[in-house]
């Protein structure tokens, strides 16, 4: 359905690897929060609390969101992929797989 082809792609549920999850612990202590706080996912979210007039930017983001692009790059780095079909709101985190690679 995807125009994948399945004798060259593999397909896996996250939570059947423990590595991708011990992977983005690793990851997640050795990338910087400056990094972090350029994703456009957490910059929406903190626009938005200031739209609003919260005192805290931060009210109602959570881990999840904010390092989401960490576990990407955990499964990126994984398997050590080469090429990652993503739709364009995910470049800039295949971009933070890259800096977050080193």
């Amino acid at each position: 359905a995807l125009g994948l082809d399945t004798d060259r792609v593999t397909f896996y549920r996250q939570s059947d690897i423990p590595e991708i999850a011990e992977l983005n612990w690793i990851l997640g202590c050795m990338t910087a929060k400056g990094l972090m706080n350029r994703a456009h996912a957490y910059k929406a979210a903190v626009q938005a609390n200031e739209e609003a007039g919260e005192q805290d930017p931060d009210k109602g983001v959570t881990m999840g969101l904010f390092c989401y692009p960490v576990l990407m790059a955990a499964d990126i780095l994984m398997f050590n992929a080469h090429k990652v079909p993503v739709g364009r709101d995910q470049v800039q985190h295949i971009e933070m797989a890259r800096d977050i690679a080193g």
